[in-house]
């Protein structure tokens, strides 16, 4: 959570907040921009979750024991359900 100024009166406050406590004045940009982070984020975790299933399938047909395809699988699940989650909470705490 950061601290944003209101355009109109100055006011500090929440980047949470829909509008400025202070004047009213509504955040509507502001909005559609966290909309679209969140989007973006979403679609990140996604793609790295995809991405390590793909790499575990590599990892389990490979032949070279050394081959590291599997502990990339799970390390990028891991960070694409962990964007996942956090993007998921962030969309919850802003409705």
């Amino acid at each position: 959570m950061a601290l944003i100024k209101c355009p109109k009166c100055g006011a500090d406050f929440s980047s949470f907040a829909e509008k400025c406590p202070k004047c009213a004045s509504p955040f509507e940009k502001l909005n559609k921009i966290k909309a679209g982070l969140i989007r973006l984020g979403i679609a990140l975790g996604i793609s790295f979750i995809v991405f390590g299933f793909v790499e575990l399938f590599l990892g389990m047909t490979a032949k070279d024991p050394m081959d590291f395809n599997i502990e990339i699988g799970f390390i990028a699940i891991v960070i694409g359900l962990s964007i996942l989650f956090k993007f998921l909470w962030t969309m919850k705490k802003i409705k």
